[in-house]
């Protein structure tokens, strides 16, 4: 019987439990690079899987992208990585959900999905594989408007 494992970290708990970490693509128009660290022991019985997003909010403005860069380290590695929005009526980006081989990019952030000087957050999940099972990560992104 194939064995199937979700890991989940919400940006609740680990915002509470650790200093959130910003990055801001600074112009319009600029990418921000989010690094996703994945480490798959050979063992998932008794080993953890160690995972690092850098930044855990990701800060852009309006017209900004953002890239996903995955890098796994395991014996069998998978490449893939799955950006997936959690509310898509409520998604800054035109695709909703987006699984690549090891980076993804948003596209530029829409109009309207900051008004002038606010920010709002957005909330999406990232899956990778170690080996059989699935590993979800559950950060967040803000778009801030000019204003």
């Amino acid at each position: 019987m194939r064995r199937y494992a979700t890991i989940i970290v919400s940006a609740l708990i680990v915002t509470g439990l650790v200093c959130p970490v910003a990055a801001t693509a600074q112009d319009n128009g600029e990418t921000l690079t989010v690094s996703v660290v994945v480490n798959c022991p050979n063992d998932l019985e008794t080993q953890p899987v160690d995972i690092s997003i850098k930044p855990w909010v990701a800060s852009i403005n309006v017209d900004d992208e953002i890239e996903w860069d995955l890098t796994m380290t395991a014996t069998n590695p998978s490449d893939d990585i799955e950006i997936t929005a959690k509310d898509d009526a409520k998604w800054p980006f035109d695709q909703k959900k987006q699984k690549k081989p090891k980076k993804v990019k948003s596209g530029k952030a829409k109009r309207g999905s900051a008004g002038p000087g606010e920010y709002d957050d957005y909330f999406y999940t990232i899956t990778v594989t170690c080996q059989t099972d699935s590993v979800v990560i559950d950060p967040r992104v803000r778009v801030g408007g000019k204003g």
